[in-house]
């Protein structure tokens, strides 16, 4: 299941960030991706929104953070909280974001559920379609005035990071996104290793064609999906076991941050609108699903309207 990965470039090349603002989400773990990316751009001097399930935990990663980094100053840190599998609180949280900030430079949309059983919430969607796909996207699109306000003030375009995987290239060729039973689809059965995976992959092939229909829609803004790796963490470690990873092939969490990290703030990136990054700075051809713009739209279309209805319902 590895996949094949560049040099490690220098962290020297990420440029100054004062007075750019960022939101990264699924960052209060110090053992987390999120959490390795939101403290390099707040090293770099960027004001970073550490995305986080409960006030609790974000504060918790914010004072490790500041008592970690003495360099980085407590108005740098800010929390956005909210709980990706219901879509009210990240609109809740969102309407926040834009009453307080008149700008966002930086999203890196890295929360995300592993594989896991076909299970459905309130509104009869999957729990993890929703919170790795319905969730970024509306998060994202919610957020897009801000963008907008960015590209106005600075001549660097926003960056918008989705964090997809490479596993996208095990789909079967007929998957769509037509409509909810198609987010729903259990890929052969509603548990077991490999469905499990296949649509953790779907989740993962939905932020990656939302990228690049992203990118269609708001050409002011750099739209980026990335892999960032195979991560040993608590989560992934029996995944990556029962499918036969070894040890020395896997990437720490350090090193899983770094194609994130310059998909959102890396110069060259800024050049390659709709791309889908490799670790740790490979373009990766367009091919395969991923390059099928009509799938793009249609998952765009149908996000929309199933993001539209869960929030219509009291």
């Amino acid at each position: 299941m590895f996949t094949p990965r560049g040099e490690k470039y220098d962290l020297s090349i990420i440029p100054d960030l004062s007075g750019k603002v960022a939101l990264v989400t699924g960052a209060n773990s110090p053992g987390s991706i999120g959490y390795q990316v939101a403290q390099h751009l707040a090293q770099k001097g960027a004001k970073v929104y550490i995305g986080a399930r409960s006030e609790s935990k974000a504060n918790g990663a914010i004072e490790t953070l500041l008592k970690t980094n003495p360099s980085l100053k407590p108005e740098q840190l800010g929390s956005f909280v909210a709980d990706l599998g219901d879509l009210k609180q990240v609109e809740r949280a969102a309407d926040a974001l834009l009453e307080k900030e008149s700008r966002l430079d930086i999203l890196v949309n890295n929360a995300a559920l592993l594989a896991r059983p076909l299970d459905k919430n309130e509104d009869g969607l999957s729990v993890s379609m929703t919170t790795n796909q319905l969730a970024p996207f509306f998060l994202t699109t919610k957020l897009l005035p801000l963008f907008e306000k960015a590209s106005q003030q600075d001549s660097d375009a926003p960056r918008v990071v989705f964090v997809s995987a490479a596993s996208i290239k095990w789909l079967p060729p007929t998957v769509r996104f037509r409509s909810v039973d198609d987010l729903n689809a259990d890929l052969g059965s509603p548990d077991g290793f490999f469905a499990n995976f296949q649509r953790y992959s779907l989740s993962k092939l939905a932020n990656a064609l939302t990228a690049k229909e992203l990118q269609r829609r708001a050409p002011y803004l750099v739209s980026l999906a990335v892999h960032p790796g195979e991560i040993v963490t608590d989560g992934t470690r029996l995944m990556l076991e029962a499918s036969g990873g070894a040890p020395a092939q896997v990437l720490s969490v350090a090193e899983g941050a770094l194609t994130p990290l310059w998909a959102a703030a890396a110069p060259e990136a800024g050049k390659l609108k709709g791309a889908f990054i490799m670790p740790f700075k490979e373009v990766a051809p367009e091919e395969g699903l991923w390059k099928d713009e009509g799938l793009a739209k249609e998952l765009w279309q149908t996000s929309e309207a199933v993001v539209k209805d869960v929030l219509s319902k009291a």
